[in-house]
Parts: C-alpha cells; structure tokens; sequence
C-alpha cells in the first residue's frame, strides 16, 4: 500500500490524471523513490574531512555506484512511458524530475567524498604556486613569466636566490649613490659657511688652503693661523700710527700727513677693491669646480643606472633560460601527467575493462619514465 502523505504520491494527486494512468505512474515510479529515500539518510550522512578516511571514501562509492541505476532505470522508464501520450509524459517528466531532484545532489555529494584526496591534491598544488609567487613576488615586478607551478625546486631555488641577490644589489647601488649625493651637498653647504666666515679677514688667510674636502682640523689650524696674522697686522698697524703721530708733531707736517693718509686709505680701499673681485673670481671658479663634480657625479650616478639596467636584463635572459627545464624534468612531467589523465565514464562492462586496462598501462608508462631518468 502506497503512503498518501509521499511526496510522489502528492504531486501525483496535483497532476488531475486518470485513476488508471495515475495508479500507472505511481507502480512505475514508486519504487525508485522508495529506494532513493532509504539510500538518502545513509549517503548525505558520510562527511570526508581527512585524507586517512580511506573506508569513508569507499563507502561513499559504493552507495553512489547503488544510487546511480536507480537515476539510469527511472530515466529509461520516463521515455518508455512518456510515448503514450503528452499529457502523460509532462507527468512522467513530473515524476523524473523529482527523482531526479532527489538523485542528483545525493549522487554529487558522494562523487565530492570520492574524490575528497584528489581535490586535496589540486588544492595543496594552489596553495604551493601561490607560496612561490608571494616569495618571488617580493623581488621580480612580473612573476607571470615563470611557470611556478611545475618548475623544479633547484630551478626555483635558483630563480629566487639570483633575483633576491640582482634587487639587493641594486638597492645597495641606489643608497650609496643617495648617500654619497648627501654627503656631497653637506660638504658644500660646509664649505660655504667657512668661506663665509673668513670674509672678515680679507687678504689674511689663504684662500688656497681651504677647500671642499677640508677637515675640521685643518679648518681650525687655518682660523687659528689666521687670527694670529690679524692680530700681528692690528698690532703692527697701531705701532705705526702712533710713530706717524709722533713724526707728524715732531715735523709739524701734519697736514702733510693727513693728505698722506687719505691716499693711504684710498690706495687700500682700491687694494681692497682689487682683492675683493679677485675672491670673487676664485669663488666662482670654485663653484663652477663644484657643480662640475656634482655634475661628474650625476653622470656617474646614470652611467651606474644603465649599467644596473642592462645587468637586469642579463638576469632576466638568466632566469628565462633557467626555466626552460632540462630534460629530466620535461621527463617527470610527463610521467606526473600520465597518472593524472582522466578517463570517461563508460557504461559497457567490455568498455569498462578496456578503462581499467589502459590505468595500468599508463602507470606502467609512468613508472618506465621514472625509472629510465635515472640513467640521463
């Protein structure tokens, strides 16, 4: 006796047929439910969460080899009986389609937990790629070029250890050319305030002593040399005024004298004058001197540049051929590739062996691979 509270037995009682097509459907289709519910509770129970639930994964594959006739059997009954008439077959699809709808999530959720190592397999493959690309990434701007996925470690190793040495090495060039540009202008601005602070002494220090590169020592001998001979000139100047007043008193030239003075002073003035445009002769001179170095050095930075430009694309040429791998590795690839071929599902059971013929000669092939790259 049928259970009225069924699913198909209420989308049944919807479908307004004839008691006799009716009582049709529901002897043809009843069963497959009935079979497909009992399997439901059992199959969507098995949850694979680890690679060590081998007897899960098994479990899983046999319920799902049970599960799958019952989809195949209900189809071929829907276009047996969908011939009779149309309206009975929009009931027959009816039928089918809750089947179906039963079915097919049951029979999707059983593949997932046959197939639970291999997603892990193609999941860990990812996740492997993405940890060689955040490593590579942080010294390569374009890490597309490289099949990291399948390149060997040795080869990889290479890769990363060459490009983290290439972008330290050019990292290291740019500080120091940073470096030496700062300290360059650190000595100039030096320098200037030195100059600067001589200006008071005129002619008394030798301008030729100091220069860009001075030390502080030497710097402090020149101020202190300096300072002496000012204080000497002062000294010896005031000795002399005071004889020349003593001479003029004596004399009673003193008219004569002021006159003499005031050429004095103008001769120094124009002495002053002289060796005023004659420092700012040198200090031109000397500032053309130093832009022509800071110049110099700008030229040497770019010449440094181009150079660490053209050692980049030497690298990369490098790690372009590295790539390409050697025949070992092409080898193991194609052994790795021939155990991972995917076989269609066939329903023949002739066919089916001929399947399960192929998987061992293909493991066969693999292995012969393997085997044979030892003796490259």
């Amino acid at each position: 006796m049928k259970n009225e509270n069924s699913l198909i037995v209420i989308e049944a009682n919807k479908m307004n047929l004839e008691p006799e097509a009716k009582k049709t459907l529901l002897d043809s289709f009843t069963n497959y439910f009935e079979e497909a519910e009992k399997l439901k509770s059992e199959a969507l129970a098995i949850k694979v969460e680890s690679i060590n639930q081998l007897e899960d994964m098994q479990k899983a594959r046999m319920l799902r080899l049970r599960i799958k006739p019952i989809r195949i059997e209900v189809e071929k009954t829907r276009k047996r009986l969908k011939a009779d008439s149309l309206r009975t077959g929009n009931a027959i699809d009816g039928f089918a389609n809750i089947i179906k709808l039963l079915i097919e999530p049951i029979e999707k959720h059983l593949q997932d937990q046959e197939d639970f190592i291999k997603l892990i397999k193609e999941k860990e493959l990812i996740e492997f790629e993405n940890k060689r690309i955040s490593e590579l990434s942080k010294y390569v701007d374009n890490v597309d070029c490289f099949d990291l996925k399948l390149m060997t470690e040795d080869a990889y190793k290479f890769l990363l250890e060459s490009s983290t040495k290439q972008f330290n090495e050019c990292k290291a060039a740019e500080e120091k050319a940073e470096k030496d540009r700062i300290e360059l202008e650190e000595k100039k601005s030096l320098y200037q305030s030195r100059k600067d602070s001589m200006m008071i002494y005129g002619d008394l220090y030798d301008h030729n002593k100091l220069t860009i590169n001075s030390t502080n020592e030497q710097f402090d001998k020149i101020l202190f040399d300096t300072k002496a001979l000012k204080i000497a000139k002062d000294k010896q100047q005031r000795k002399i005024a005071d004889e020349n007043e003593k001479l003029k008193k004596e004399a009673g030239v003193i008219e004569k004298e002021r006159e003499k003075q005031e050429k004095e002073i103008a001769d120094e003035k124009a002495l002053v004058e002289r060796q005023h445009q004659e420092k700012l002769h040198k200090e031109k001179a000397e500032r053309l001197k130093i832009e022509a170095e800071l110049q110099e050095k700008k030229d040497e930075e770019r010449r440094i540049k181009l150079k660490n430009e053209k050692n980049i694309e030497q690298e990369k040429e490098k790690e372009r051929q590295a790539s390409l791998a050697p025949d070992k590795d092409k080898l193991n690839a194609l052994a790795l590739s021939i155990v991972y071929l995917i076989m269609p599902e066939v329903k023949d059971p002739k066919a089916k062996k001929i399947i399960e013929g192929t998987v061992e000669l293909l493991n066969k092939t693999s292995s012969y691979i393997k085997k044979e790259i030892v003796n490259l």
